[in-house]
This record gives structure tokens, sequence and C-alpha cells, in this order.
């Protein structure tokens, strides 16, 4: 049986060298906003209405930037790899959870491993290793 591979597009948002990351319900691992690719929409439209669905905020018009891609296996799903195109961009207003996302936080590495998934370390330090956060 091989590995399966879901398709994700992610925003880092970053507040003074930290980034703001979202939990769900059930869930005490942190990722960042951004979900599954649909399969009518681009990566841009994806990142866009996850941001509108998760964190109730628009992305500022000309601030979405590509960052890099990202690939691990996923937490709790078994011979699954999740890919995140991970992008950057600054937000319009203040972010407040919505619908499924329960809190929004900002973590650095000086945050408890607890709260990272595979993927979330794999992003964190490629982050921190390119001065995007502490």
């Amino acid at each position: 049986m091989g590995i399966n591979q879901i398709q994700k597009v992610g925003l880092a948002v970053f507040k003074e060298k930290i980034l703001m990351a979202r939990s769900g319900r059930n869930a005490e691992i942190f990722y960042t906003l951004g979900g599954k690719v649909e399969a009518s929409e681009s990566d841009e439209e994806c990142v866009v209405r996850e941001v509108r669905e998760e964190a109730s905020t628009e992305i500022t018009p000309g601030s979405l930037r590509f960052l890099r891609e990202f690939t691990a296996a996923a937490h709790d799903k078994p011979n699954t790899n999740i890919v995140l195109k991970l992008y950057t961009a600054s937000l319009v207003s203040e972010p407040m959870p919505a619908n499924e996302v329960v809190e929004l936080a900002y973590l650095d590495t000086t945050s408890s491993e607890k709260y990272f998934s595979e993927l979330s370390r794999k992003v964190f330090h490629w982050l921190h290793k390119n001065d995007y956060i502490n």
C-alpha cells in the first residue's frame, strides 16, 4: 500500500517575529491558517477562503507571497503525507477564531514542541533558520 498525499496551503502571519497558529476542536496541535485546496480553486483562492473561514478577516490585497513547500507525515493519519505550500501575507484586521478554529495563538521556537506536528516542526525550523521568527 502506497503513501497517500494530501495537498494543502497554509498562511504564515507574523507579529514581531512570532508566528500566528491555530488549533481546532479536540486538538492541542497548532497549525498555520489554511487547508485543502478544492478542485475548482487555485492555491491563492484557497488561502483567501481559509483565512476568511478560520480567522474572520481578509488578506491585504497584493500582500500574498509564496514562501516554500513542505512535506511531512500527517498527524494522526497513518500512511499519509501532507504537502503544504506555505505563503505569507498581511491581514486587513485582527484575526478572530471562527468555525472549526478554537484558538489563535502566537508561537515561536521557545514554544513547547508538544504543540507541533512533524510538519509544524519543519515549518518552524525553516522559519527560524530564515529569520522569520525568533
